[in-house]
């Protein structure tokens, strides 16, 4: 449903194509009964479509490495799933090939190599999991210290 071109972000995808999503988001799962008069159900509803769009974006970049770096065929005719050939040209030329995006991507990888360490305890970040501490330690609350080593130690002890 939602296009390709000139859409970065899901902020970018216009009102009218944003309500049409949210509402088939709301035919399949029951959110709240006043899901129009809740801030906080609304703001929920639009940070999952934004990670949904985001994650889109990133699944059919990593489409394209595979089917260039792996497969080593000819990218331009093996678009993503659901994709027409004039949005996946476009994505491949004018996004992933545009030079602000390879700055960009060329930052990221260096920022990442930068974290010494990273959490362990799955895709729950190490705040949320501090919250919910008790359910993640088997109803034991631990002192930040010995609940820090249990989310940055892997099964490995590394």
């Amino acid at each position: 449903m939602c296009p390709i071109k000139g859409i970065p972000t899901w902020r970018h995808v216009d009102e009218a194509t944003q309500s049409a999503i949210i509402q088939s988001v709301l035919d399949k799962f029951k959110i709240l009964d006043d899901y129009h008069g809740n801030l906080v159900a609304q703001q929920a509803v639009h940070r999952k479509c934004y990670n949904i769009h985001r994650n889109w974006r990133h699944n059919m970049k990593l489409h394209y490495k595979h089917v260039k770096n792996v497969l080593h065929v000819d990218p331009y005719s093996h678009p993503y799933e659901h994709v027409t050939q004039e949005d996946w040209r476009h994505l491949i030329d004018d996004v992933w090939k545009s030079k602000e995006h390879k700055v960009r991507s060329k930052a990221g990888k260096k920022n990442r190599k930068k974290l010494e360490y990273n959490h362990c305890s799955g895709s729950r970040s190490f705040v949320a999991t501090m919250t919910i501490q008790p359910e993640f330690n088997g109803s034991e609350n631990l002192e930040f210290p010995e609940f820090y080593k249990k989310t940055h130690t892997k099964k490995n002890k590394e």
